[in-house]
């Protein structure tokens, strides 16, 4: 069997290797998500176990919604998809180590389905 292998090393700032965790674990796991909700994941990571309100408005403040409404909304869509959990005091739903640097190590091997 022939591999092809890409080999990629790229160093980033904390929050996109945040980012990229949630999109490739979602991804695998076929739950559709989208930029703002990467967003909203990506600082609550920051802040887990937060009181939800506190957390719209810091949403808020930080720039990534226009208003709690909408922070709200969101938040209330990843607890759907199961990618925030709790009710009054949220946290993320999913393993998000993020005490200190976080290193991504992905080995994918993509199999070529057989032809019949």
């Amino acid at each position: 069997m022939k591999v092809n292998k890409i080999d990629k090393k790229i160093i980033t700032d904390l929050n996109e290797a945040i980012a990229f965790n949630f999109v490739s674990y979602c991804f695998f796991k076929g739950i559709k998500i989208n930029t703002s909700e990467v967003g909203c994941l990506s600082l609550l990571s920051f802040y887990n176990d937060v009181n939800r309100g506190d957390f719209c408005r810091i949403c808020v403040s930080r720039g990534l919604f226009k208003s709690e409404q909408l922070a709200r909304n969101v938040v209330s869509s990843l607890m759907k998809k199961g990618l925030i959990i709790g009710s009054k005091k949220i946290s993320i739903g999913i393993e998000c180590p993020i005490d200190g640097n976080l290193y991504l190590d992905f080995k994918i091997l993509g199999i070529e389905s057989k032809k019949s």
